[in-house]
């Protein structure tokens, strides 16, 4: 929301217009220094006070951003902006009921008004009513067909209602939702990124229609690229002998299970040769355990910055190498940092499993086994290979293993069931008929908000023996989650979409884990995890194969009991969990990165 200016004094115009910059980049305080140089009576106008109102909101002073408003709606109690404002500041501080009696009392009065239903959307969008928003929009479009900012948070809008189809095990759903908000505005990158998120779950999917979308939204992002931010980036080089200047590009990394592939990598790191600066966007709301940048790693919070802002930052502390951490997670919602080319180097890993389409030379951290060389996945990014792609630190709360209960023999998969297309449910059926008697738990808390009927019609219409399947829905602490293990005997992973933490949190935790090999990354990261964990002989390339390793694993009750008892032993001393060579492979294939020397075979 913008505060319109009208004719006014030139200092005040002066004094909006740095604010409005300030309030951009995400200088709060700043801002309200503008503000306060004004006079009394001009500081009390209701424009001001919307202004102010949101330097504060920016700010976390939700409190006095509510103060501000109430002023501004006290002076003029159909101003526009300061209705919309009031929403926002009331969703903030989650004190719904105030936000819908202020929005309904601003629509009220100015019914028809398609701006105000334009950011009653947004306000909606932002405080997470998605119905309501999405309501609201199409208010604002039938009233001004040609708003382009309405149809873009529309768009929006779609994009995350594709991710929530996408969780509650509906990737139809989701792929649906995702298309509408492309043809709603092709330029929105969150609906390429949710649609190729959607994409990677649908085993219907091929290597083309991926790396077409990725393209599309590569177009995207560069129609939208501000070429003034690439001025500012370094040249390439570094003087020899000082380390390696390494920035983690991520959102929210205390809630992102990418925390899990990072974490022994910033602790075992060395110094002399890596510096690692951590830019993380974090979330309100406490993860189970705080996340603790480990000593020596620099930690900037960026937090209200707008690409442009953080670009110019990245580049004005001379990174060599920026990682991007996200990909095409969170809508995208970064990859605009990585088209500003803040650094010589840009390099995308882990966060997202497929390839960006970035119009701008990008390295894809990879391995052999996930992306060989003359593979089928074709990609956008030059692979930069490491010996294993991933680096697993194991959550140090995680409960001791346990030894399951109960008589039958017990299948469990905590995936997202949009990970699971027909193939791959043929392979968890055929398990199950390899072992009569035993069972199949599916955990996962998204259940609890899925239309249960429509997740079991898709199951039972994959062939599942749906008399067979437990379900938990418990929305558990990581802990208690990751205790649920107890109840498993062996872990079946998900296709065309393998599991990641997942399965490493099953081998932890004592199960074994099944998975089911394809030509994409997707349903490559498993090979790739049991590889470096040592347990290749769970690798399965086909359906014969899989229900017949689940056959082997069931007949081996000594077998499965040595692996729960020496499982963490045998993970820690594994390339799974050998955080100090995953820093030193990852610290040798960024120095010839950057010092121009060629890869190793």
């Amino acid at each position: 929301m913008k505060t319109p200016v009208a004719h006014r004094p030139a200092p005040l115009d002066d004094a909006m217009a740095a604010a409005q910059r300030c309030l951009g980049a995400g200088r709060w305080d700043e801002g309200l220094a503008r503000l306060d140089a004004l006079p009394g009576a001009v500081a009390a106008t209701p424009a001001v006070l919307v202004m102010r109102g949101l330097l504060l909101l920016g700010a976390g002073r939700t409190g006095e951003a509510r103060g501000a408003v109430r002023r501004a709606l006290a002076v003029a109690p159909d101003h526009r902006d300061a209705h919309v404002l009031a929403v926002r500041v009331e969703s903030a501080d989650r004190r719904t009921g105030d936000a819908d009696r202020l929005l309904r009392r601003g629509l009220r009065l100015r019914p028809d008004d398609a701006v105000l239903w334009r950011d009653a959307g947004s306000a909606a969008y932002e405080a997470g009513a998605l119905g309501a928003a999405q309501s609201a929009l199409r208010r604002a479009l039938a009233l001004a067909p040609a708003d382009r900012r309405a149809r873009a948070i529309l768009a929006t809008v779609c994009a995350r209602l594709s991710a929530e189809r996408r969780f509650l095990g509906d990737p139809e759903g989701a792929l649906a939702a995702a298309d509408r908000a492309v043809r709603l505005d092709p330029a929105v990158v969150a609906g390429w990124s949710a649609r190729l998120f959607a994409r990677l779950m649908l085993e219907s999917t091929t290597g083309a229609d991926l790396y077409a979308d990725a393209a599309a939204a590569g177009r995207a992002l560069g129609a939208a690229a501000k070429p003034e931010a690439v001025a500012r980036r370094p040249e390439a080089g570094r003087p020899a002998g000082r380390p390696i200047a390494v920035g983690l590009l991520s959102t929210s990394l205390a809630q992102s299970s990418v925390r899990y592939f990072v974490e022994g990598l910033l602790r075992s790191a060395d110094p002399s040769r890596i510096g690692f600066t951590l830019y993380d966007e974090p979330a309100d709301g406490a993860s189970d355990e705080a996340f603790e940048v480990p000593a020596g790693v620099r930690s900037v919070d960026a937090r209200g910055l707008r690409a442009g802002a953080l670009a110019a930052r990245i580049a004005d502390d001379g990174i060599d190498v920026l990682i991007d951490l996200m990909g095409h997670g969170w809508y995208g919602r970064r990859l605009a940092v990585l088209m500003a080319r803040p650094a010589p180097h840009l390099v995308t890993a882990i966060g997202y499993p497929g390839t960006l389409g970035l119009p701008v030379p990008v390295h894809k951290l990879t391995d052999r086994l996930i992306h060989p060389p003359g593979g089928r996945e074709r990609l956008h990014e030059v692979p930069l290979y490491l010996r294993h792609m991933h680096c697993y630190a194991p959550p140090p709360y995680a409960p001791p293993v346990s030894t399951p209960r109960g008589d039958g023999l017990v299948f469990v998969s905590f995936n997202q069931l949009s990970k699971l297309g027909p193939t791959g449910a043929r392979a968890w059926a055929a398990a199950l008929a390899a072992v009569p008697g035993s069972r199949l738990l599916l955990k996962r808390q998204d259940l609890a908000r899925a239309d249960r009927e429509a997740l079991l019609a898709r199951l039972a219409g994959f062939g599942l023996p749906l008399d067979r399947i437990d379900f938990d829905d418990a929305a558990d602490h990581h802990a208690d989650h990751l205790a649920a293990y107890r109840r498993a005997d062996v872990a079946l992973d998900t296709y065309p979409y393998n599991g990641t933490t997942t399965t490493c949190e099953a081998l932890w935790m004592g199960v074994p884990v099944i998975t089911l090999v394809g030509d994409r990354e997707t349903s490559r990261t498993g090979l790739s995890l049991l590889t470096a964990a040592g347990r290749s002989d769970l690798v399965a390339g086909s359906v014969e194969a899989f229900a017949a390793c689940a056959r082997r694993l069931a007949d081996d009750a000594d077998g499965r009991a040595a692996f729960r008892r020496d499982a963490r032993t045998l993970l820690s001393a594994s390339a799974l969990c050998d955080a100090e060579a995953y820093a030193n492979g990852l610290a040798g294939a960024l120095e010839r990165l950057v010092d121009g020397a060629p890869a190793r075979p």
